[in-house]
């Protein structure tokens, strides 16, 4: 059977692992009973610093011998983006080596410092790292300082985007494949033209950018976490705490490994911990199934949500069959141009929109409702929840992610893990993560990067205080990848939120009721007696 292409994934399913909080930023209840574990060492202390060093740091005359053969420099200079929450925010760019290991060509991340509203802040600031990989992060940043105002009442916020991401230079944006996906919108190809299409697309990309001199393998978590070290260091602070969230959790990882000797990271928060040793190709389909399997259980353990929608896990994947066998047309509207698509929406992007769903608790609540009114051709809640989805290439550096994917995940992938894995799934599902393992596959052949060194699939040992946060509906950083993260932390604190997905700090206050006391002091366990107060339900009219 050919189907049409999962449109709206943007051709690979476990490519686009990791959504960056801005985008999943509902807000939604709970109901979670925590499974905590607490282990303790002696914590990092930090020291008074001053505030960042706001004017441009320069080189000295003669470099110390303990450090690299160039000098990282900050420079001021105007926010590219607009804001308009009240906050003391000044910009500028860190400049640094594309390739340390080939310190010629620079790049330039640009950086905002938002500063703490107290007039006697904590010396150590919280530094922000996004999801993704290549998610943008300043063009959120109303809703960042928003977002975390309870740390900017103690401390200072650093945001920027990551290197090949936004507003830093250069980013790794691809419109040659937006362009391809508008292109074949509203196409009735089968998924291997239409794919066929993309790849073509991506490759346009790979080559412009690496006309322009740019080496697409100096793209990559290692790179990042060296940028984030030297980052620091320009801006003046002798230690700070890294918060991350989805991709941005293994960023703050390899920093944990490549740099926690150096004492200068306090503490680290991890939401939605994307370990460099899971396996998101292999594990990815069962993980969705795993939350799925909690959806459908959940639903029909509630009295009224059984009533209003009964047999929901039968009824689903029936109308995927039906979907794929008689694909029905969606009305979609490009927000950006305006434009009306009549796009073919067939039984995988069922899958997909569920998928993504999924990883909001608010969508989640309603996503029973939305199948059943979709067996009755209702598709006003689809075609809403399509159009947001239509609009997230422009706020990824799509170039970035395939460097990070291409060179980190995809060639560590384990294809009879995958191949078992498969075999548990329903045959929906296993086909619909099938053709999206074959694409992610070949956009990588495309994209040509080098493979990371096998140090890049290894767990990460540390003893850095860390808090660990996931929920049980996540389908794409599970409960199981914080839980195997942990066990190579000799201090961490993990809680699982039931009830809650991706990115808990975007749905759950009881999140930073968890994150300032552990800011605060972080060698001491944080109160979660806020977890016994979060409620979740399905909305069942």
């Amino acid at each position: 059977m050919t189907h049409q292409k999962i449109r709206f994934v943007i051709h690979g399913v476990w490519v686009i692992l990791f959504t960056g909080l801005w985008l999943t930023g509902c807000k939604s209840q709970a109901t979670p009973e925590p499974v905590s574990t607490v282990s303790a060492t002696e914590t990092a202390v930090s020291s008074p610093t001053p505030r960042p060093t706001i004017s441009p740091t320069l080189p000295p005359t003669v470099p110390p011998t303990n450090t690299p053969t160039y000098i990282p420099i900050f420079e001021t200079a105007d926010c590219r983006f607009t804001f308009t929450v009240d906050a003391d925010i000044q910009c500028g760019y860190l400049i640094v080596p594309e390739d340390r290991a080939n310190p010629g060509r620079t790049i330039r991340l640009h950086v905002a410092i938002v500063s703490s509203k107290s007039s006697d802040p904590a010396p150590d600031p919280v530094v922000y790292l996004n999801g993704g990989p290549g998610i943008h992060t300043l063009i959120a940043t109303d809703y960042f300082v928003t977002l975390f105002d309870d740390i900017l009442a103690q401390r200072d916020l650093i945001l920027f985007d990551q290197r090949g991401t936004g507003y830093s230079e250069p980013a790794l944006d691809c419109p040659e494949t937006t362009e391809a996906v508008f292109a074949h919108i509203e196409s009735d190809l089968d998924s291997a033209e239409e794919h066929a299409n993309y790849v073509a697309a991506l490759t346009a990309c790979h080559d412009r950018l690496t006309a322009a001199g740019i080496n697409l393998s100096a793209y990559n978590s290692a790179a990042g976490a060296a940028d984030l070290h030297e980052l620091r260091h320009a801006l003046g602070y002798e230690t700070w705490n890294l918060l991350g969230i989805s991709y941005g959790t293994r960023l703050a990882l390899t920093a944990m490994r490549d740099f926690g000797s150096t004492g200068t990271i306090r503490s680290v928060i991890l939401d939605s911990v994307a370990p460099p040793q899971a396996d998101f190709l292999a594990e990815g389909g069962i993980n969705v199934d795993h939350a799925f399997n909690l959806l459908f259980a959940r639903c029909t353990a509630d009295e009224a949500c059984n009533n209003a929608y009964p047999n929901l896990e039968t009824r689903f994947y029936a109308l995927v069959d039906k979907l794929n066998d008689e694909p029905t047309p969606v009305v979609v509207t490009d927000r950006v141009s305006r434009t009306t698509y009549r796009v073919p929406f067939d039984g995988n992007d069922l899958i997909d929109i569920a998928f993504n769903m999924m990883y909001i608790p608010s969508q989640i609540s309603t996503l029973p409702r939305m199948l059943s009114r979709l067996e009755q051709n209702g598709k006003g809640e689809l075609t809403n929840l399509l159009t947001e989805r239509l609009q997230r290439a422009e706020t990824t550096s799509v170039g970035m992610r395939y460097s990070v994917q291409c060179s980190e995940e995809v060639p560590f992938n384990d294809p009879a893990a995958f191949e078992e894995n498969q075999a548990a799934l329903p045959a929906q599902l296993a086909d619909f993560t099938e053709i999206a393992l074959e694409n992610d596959a070949a956009n990588c052949d495309a994209w040509q990067v080098e493979p990371a060194d096998p140090m890049e699939n290894e767990p990460v040992i540390s003893s850095i205080p860390t808090l660990i946060l996931t929920g049980d509906y996540d389908p794409i950083t599970p409960p199981t990848f914080a839980q195997e993260t942990a066990e190579y932390l000799s201090h961490d604190y993990y809680f699982e939120f039931e009830g809650q997905s991706h990115s808990i700090l975007s749905s759950s206050s009881c999140g930073m009721e968890l994150v300032i006391p552990f800011l605060n002091r972080p060698d001491t366990p944080p109160d979660d007696s806020c977890l016994e107060h979060q409620f979740f339900g399905f909305v069942t009219q």
